[in-house]
């Protein structure tokens, strides 16, 4: 999110979690610190992730199959669709509650 790199920055936020739901989440994603970045954008390898494919399978653990609602994006040299951070703002419940690339400057 460093000005001279980042293009946009928001914060999204889901309604309709549950406490309990957002317990798994958080415990989840905190499970996930230090595992190195997915270069070849694999949700289904455990092993390396990606910034999207990180709010994915959290979410998949409240419930919500989110990746089933978005857009990916085919690459000849990938195996499987990627999901680019910016599809996120097309969910059905996602409201923005964070700040474009004209704050960051």
């Amino acid at each position: 999110a460093a000005p001279e790199v980042a293009a946009d920055l928001a914060f999204l936020r889901l309604d309709g979690l549950t406490h309990d739901q957002q317990q798994r989440m958080r415990a989840y994603l905190l499970s996930q610190l230090g595992k190195p970045f997915d270069p070849r954008f694999a949700l289904s390898s455990d092993d390396a992730i990606y910034c999207t494919e990180l709010v994915i399978k959290a979410l998949q653990l409240a419930g919500r199959h989110i990746e089933l609602e978005l857009p990916g994006l085919a690459f000849p040299t990938l195996t499987e669709p990627v999901f680019a951070p910016g599809s996120m703002r097309q969910l059905a419940g996602i409201g923005l509650v964070g700040v474009s690339a004209d704050s960051l400057h």
